[in-house]
């Protein structure tokens, strides 16, 4: 699911993340040359989506 959301994210990424929100957020700052800020929404929009599946 993650891969869907954010494709550029090698599986080694997905491994070096694991579950750790701070990485995340480091990767998607590197690899998008995005934000924090704009980072973090996009993780939060994530975890919200994920939870509306899980609660559904």
């Amino acid at each position: 699911m993650i891969l869907g959301k954010w494709g550029r994210l090698t599986q080694d990424n997905i491994y070096d993340i694991a579950g750790k929100r701070e990485i995340l957020l480091e990767k998607l700052q590197q690899i998008y040359g995005i934000n924090k800020q704009e980072a973090n929404q996009q993780i939060n929009a994530f975890a919200q989506s994920v939870q509306e599946i899980k609660h559904h």
